[in-house]
């Protein structure tokens, strides 16, 4: 009987997170610019500058207009931090919730679109990809989701 217990509480603390490897590169960008490397925000958007040229467009003018949400972290990333100073001005590149990774480590957790993670208890339970078919429609998700949150 002591040892079925023990293989069972070996198998549930093996048992790890679905999306544990973007959870360390999250937390590695964290850390990499200053931050707590803990997942204490509900989204984390990670945005490249790639993909079809309305989803970065419609992905930019999203961080741009919620840029004041606490509920959100906006990982920009480039191997090029003039490209990043190019796309975003000063005032929003100076928010402590815009990390503009100059040292393109949101790549990581990229294929080709901009995508967001959704966190609960410093876990991430869910990802979505942003592409031209869906973009409208998850920014508008995620506003109504702001707004209940009064974020």
């Amino acid at each position: 009987m002591i040892r079925r217990i023990w293989i069972l509480l070996i198998l549930i603390s093996s048992c790890d997170s679905t999306y544990s490897t973007e959870e360390a590169n999250i937390k590695l960008i964290l850390k990499r610019y200053g931050h707590e490397p803990i997942l204490d925000k509900k989204f984390y958007l990670v945005f490249a500058g790639k993909g079809c040229g309305a989803c970065i467009e419609m992905t930019k003018s999203f961080i741009i207009n919620n840029i004041d949400s606490v509920a959100a972290d906006f990982i920009v990333s480039s191997d090029s931090e003039k490209e990043i100073n190019f796309i975003f001005d000063y005032k929003i590149r100076n928010r402590n919730n815009f990390i503009s990774d100059h040292y393109n480590l949101g790549a990581s957790l990229l294929t080709l679109y901009p995508k967001i993670y959704f966190v609960e208890n410093g876990t991430i339970v869910k990802d979505l990809e942003i592409n031209y078919n869906n973009a409208e429609g998850i920014f508008k998700m995620l506003k109504e989701r702001f707004r209940a949150s009064g974020t």
